[in-house]
């Protein structure tokens, strides 16, 4: 416990509580794109919520960072997730012989977005 009583540095956002949700999230889309059955795709992504809140429950515990911490640090490992995603979809999208509507509108659907009543 020594070594937290004598910890520096920023607390805000925690770099833990990013960094887990970037890994294990990215390590749950890949076992959901291997695995078979859509049992095991639930498990893995299981596992993995149980891990990152893990994660930020023992920051908390320790008393390394507040709950607003450990919050603004998932936070943004979702948005960075989400960046990815988007810009991923784009590349895929770039080496496509498809039109780009064609590709917007899967990506679109990707989304959940339903524009056919506009």
């Amino acid at each position: 416990m020594e070594a937290m009583l004598t910890a520096g540095g920023y607390a805000f956002p925690s770099g833990h509580a990013m960094g887990s949700m970037i890994a294990f999230s990215a390590l749950a889309y890949l076992g959901g794109r291997i695995l078979p059955d859509w049992k095991r795709q639930a498990a893995v992504v299981a596992l993995a919520a149980t891990c990152i809140a893990t994660v930020g429950l023992s920051r908390i515990y320790l008393g390394a960072h507040w709950v607003s911490d450990i919050a603004a640090g998932f936070t943004i490992g979702l948005v960075w997730l989400s960046i990815d995603d988007r810009v991923r979809g784009l590349a895929a999208a770039s080496r496509d012989p498809r039109t780009e509507a064609q590709v917007e509108g899967e990506l679109m659907c990707r989304s959940g977005t339903d524009y056919s009543s506009f």
